[in-house]
């Protein structure tokens, strides 16, 4: 079944506010296949590392995990609220997945300068597409010192019958330190973004 969310577009074009952290511990995201809101095919029935060619006009949609992040920004909002002057603004300004989520789109727009994006994979129907690129994101913080923090970045690629017919997944980590504490996701997000990028010019046309 295909869905409207209303609060993707707007991450299409415009930064989000900064993401709020601090030494307590963030509640762990539960994440789903990128097209399980989307489509009634998986993400996962496409093959990994498939090469495909794009047709004349390319769509993009933000994949079923996005709203999972844009909640977590807003629980970890409500907790940075209590500790007032003794916030984290390190921790704050690395926890923010804008960079990772703008860094895929990036790619994207270099390889496909048309691309257009979407509200959903209906629209993209509607108006006969001939590709559509479904991009989803994955946040995974470490808990303390010398944890891993993980940024994922997920690409399905879609033909004209919005059938799957390739996917893409990287994923970029970094390890909390003690000093100037931070969960290193911006290390990570740059990391992903950059295996994204090669990965969509060894694969995709």
């Amino acid at each position: 079944m295909l869905r409207t969310v209303s609060r993707r577009s707007f991450l299409m074009v415009a930064p989000a506010a900064t993401l709020a952290a601090c030494t307590t511990d963030l509640a762990p995201v539960t994440y789903a296949d990128p097209l399980a809101d989307l489509h009634t095919r998986l993400g996962a029935t496409a093959p990994l590392d498939a090469p495909a060619k794009a047709g004349p006009t390319v769509a993009l949609v933000y994949g079923s995990n996005i709203e999972r992040l844009l909640q977590h920004k807003e629980d970890a909002d409500k907790i940075l609220k209590q500790f007032g002057p003794l916030t984290n603004t390190s921790a704050m300004s690395d926890i923010d997945p804008q960079p990772l989520i703008t860094g895929g789109i990036a790619v994207l727009r270099v390889k496909y300068p048309g691309i257009k994006p979407l509200d959903d994979l209906a629209a993209a129907r509607a108006q006969h597409f001939s590709t559509t690129i479904v991009l989803d994101f994955r946040q995974v913080l470490g808990k303390t010192v010398g944890h891993r923090t993980t940024a994922s970045l997920y690409a399905v690629f879609l033909d004209a019958r919005q059938v799957p017919i390739s996917r893409i997944e990287v994923t970029g980590e970094g390890i909390m330190g003690a000093v100037g504490w931070t969960y290193k996701f911006r290390e990570a997000s740059d990391k992903a973004v950059l295996m994204f990028k090669e990965k969509v010019d060894q694969y995709w046309s």
